[in-house]
């Protein structure tokens, strides 16, 4: 609402809540006003606002300025919540996103603001091969470390238990070399425990006469 939009004066009166709701203004169901029964608060810009409020309002719609809406969620059945901000906080507030535009665009290498966008998807697929490529390379390594796992076991009343540690795998190349470990098993138990930055993970898999427990 800069100064092309037309000034429309706000217009306040008072009067008693029943009157004011028959006549179209808008209130919020269970609304509540402060000296509800001396009256109420009513607040008109032209024929685009008509409301029951007890804040404060500017005077003329172009105090407003800009307006820039935030969020929008839903309070209750029928009833939408919108949060925005105006005047001087939209400057400050497209200032700063000009700002982070920029650190965007210089961490992603980009010349335009239309470039953020491919750099953006380029990264994405890039990030995607290398981990499956390091995901392949750390399966070849596990599987090369199946025979020393075994032969490291140690017997139990003539029960193999296999026990090893790993780190950083994802849950499924930690379930597979668990059974790939099983699998040359005849009869035995294999416990692996699998640790990252914020916990770890332990499996337990048994291998017994043909049959295997998990």
């Amino acid at each position: 609402m800069g100064p092309s939009h037309p000034l429309l004066p706000g217009v306040a009166r008072r009067g008693r809540r029943e009157r004011h709701l028959g006549d179209g203004e808008a209130a919020l169901p269970g609304q509540l006003f402060f000296g509800f029964f001396a009256g109420v608060r009513v607040v008109q810009m032209g024929d685009y606002s008509k409301e029951l409020c007890g804040g404060t309002h500017v005077k003329t719609t172009s105090d407003i300025q800009m307006l820039k809406i935030l969020s929008e969620s839903s309070v209750a059945a029928g009833v939408r919540r919108i949060e925005a901000i105006t005047g001087r906080a939209v400057y400050k507030y497209l200032k700063d996103r000009d700002s982070l535009i920029d650190i965007v665009k210089h961490s992603l290498k980009a010349s335009n603001e239309d470039e953020i966008t491919r750099r953006i998807e380029m990264n994405t697929e890039e990030i995607k091969e290398l981990k499956k490529k390091l995901k392949d390379i750390t399966n070849k390594d596990l599987s090369s470390n199946i025979d020393s796992v075994i032969e490291d076991a140690v017997d139990i009343d003539g029960t193999k238990v296999c026990v090893f540690e790993l780190s950083g795998l994802d849950n499924n190349s930690f379930r597979d070399f668990g059974e790939n470990i099983k699998s040359k098993l005849e009869d035995g138990v294999v416990i692996l425990a699998n640790s990252d930055d914020s916990k770890v993970s332990f499996i337990a898999l048994v291998q017994h006469s043909g049959s295997s427990v998990l």
